[in-house]
């Protein structure tokens, strides 16, 4: 059985940040992933100021400048009016902007981050138990080296080889299926009922509309745009029907025109394109002890704000410095855990618009609250100005 300070369940972008800052603390750590390779695309593609401050602290933001796109304004519409807006430059900090990224390019700056510590993800490796022990975790799984059969082992098959570790900590970053979480005996709670979505990217001509991320809300639900350069932008619109129906350029010059009639580029070619659920939903507790969980292994919202990947990014840096407490300093309090995890859940009331004094002076039905790229005091600075804008009379 091998020892390590800390183990990561979950190769996603999470999971893979959380390994980064627990290296940078000195800390020794592997990672698990059951998958057998990287997902090609993702549907989180935003990275929200406080998440840029934590990149920078471990020295990611060279490589996350050169490939992200830079977002300056939120703006707000009622059909084809425009009712609203909020400066990011509103918030304090070194960047007060946020960036669209693709996921996978996310990943590869992520891994790569890695890399420099001689770390890979360990795929094809399940987790089947995690026991709390005095003073440390005992963690059983299972691994099919490379995901590759024999002749003996086919890929696939039952035979695998037995995985041991004793950790001092486990942060289980393992998605929305999360099997940490499910070990853990640890339920989400519905916030609000499951909505499909359809996400399109997109290539037209988005001259003047490059630094502006759009929202719309409606009876039919909620519409937003996002660039992701100059010539590529993303459109993600909340459905009622036609749930089953291929994506398409036509569908989708059709649905900006019945949802979104203040947008005027025009798609001139569809990248990709999906319908997908999302839950809304939130752990009733992240953790206890030595096991903790963070992402969308602890949480799912809608994808317009992607809140649910950037809270993770703080929650594991949060946990990341509290396990560097806990293994080094002499004056840890053990109770640290348990203020992170009233942090959380209070967080997570504001980003769905459950705290009435900040999120309905913001939007009647709280439909804004899960859209803003932002978190905490990032959070509040934009709502007040989206407060104040919405209030004014418009044309």
């Amino acid at each position: 059985m091998k020892d390590i300070e800390a183990l990561v369940i979950g190769g996603g972008p999470v999971g893979l940040f959380a390994a980064v800052s627990l290296l940078q603390r000195g800390i020794s750590v592997e990672v698990f992933d059951s998958a057998g390779e990287r997902a090609v695309r993702g549907y989180a593609c935003g990275l929200h100021p406080g998440t840029l401050r934590a990149f920078d602290q471990v020295g990611l933001m060279p490589a996350i400048l050169e490939l992200g796109h830079r977002i300056d304004r939120l703006v707000i519409h009622r059909g084809a009016a425009r009712i609203g807006s909020a400066e990011l430059n509103a918030i304090e900090g070194k960047y007060p902007y946020a960036l669209t990224l693709r996921q996978f390019d996310l990943e590869d700056i992520l891994v790569q981050a890695l890399q420099r510590h001689n770390l890979s993800v360990q795929r094809h490796h399940d987790i089947h138990q995690l026991y709390a022990r005095h003073g440390f975790v005992s963690v059983t799984g299972s691994a099919n080296p490379g995901g590759v059969g024999t002749a003996e082992s086919p890929a696939g098959s039952l035979v695998s080889e037995l995985v041991e570790r004793r950790v001092g900590y486990v942060i289980g970053a393992d998605g929305y299926f999360s099997t940490c979480r499910r070990v853990l005996g640890v339920d989400l709670t519905t916030v609000r009922p499951t909505r499909a979505f359809a996400v399109c990217e997109f290539l037209a001509d988005l001259r003047g509309w490059e630094r502006e991320a759009h929202f719309d809300f409606s009876s039919e639900g909620v519409c937003a745009f996002w660039p992701l350069g100059p010539t590529l932008g993303r459109f993600t619109c909340q459905l009622y029907k036609g749930l089953d129906e291929e994506a398409s350029l036509e569908g989708l010059r059709e649905l900006l025109r019945e949802r979104a009639p203040w947008f005027t580029p025009n798609p001139e070619q569809l990248c990709w394109g999906a319908v997908a659920p999302f839950e809304h939903r939130v752990v009733r507790r992240f953790g206890q002890g030595r096991v903790w969980l963070a992402g969308d292994a602890a949480h799912s919202t809608s994808p317009v704000g992607f809140q649910s990947m950037n809270r993770g990014f703080c929650e594991v840096e949060r946990l990341s410095e509290l396990v560097a407490s806990a293994l080094f300093d002499e004056d840890h309090r053990p109770s640290v855990f348990q203020d992170f995890e009233r942090e959380q859940q209070s967080e997570w009331l504001r980003l769905f618009g459950i705290r009435p004094e900040e999120a309905q002076a913001v939007s009647s039905e709280n439909e804004l609250a899960p859209c803003i790229p932002a978190s905490g005091e990032d959070f509040e600075a934009l709502a007040a100005q989206l407060r104040a804008s919405l209030a004014r009379p418009h044309a």
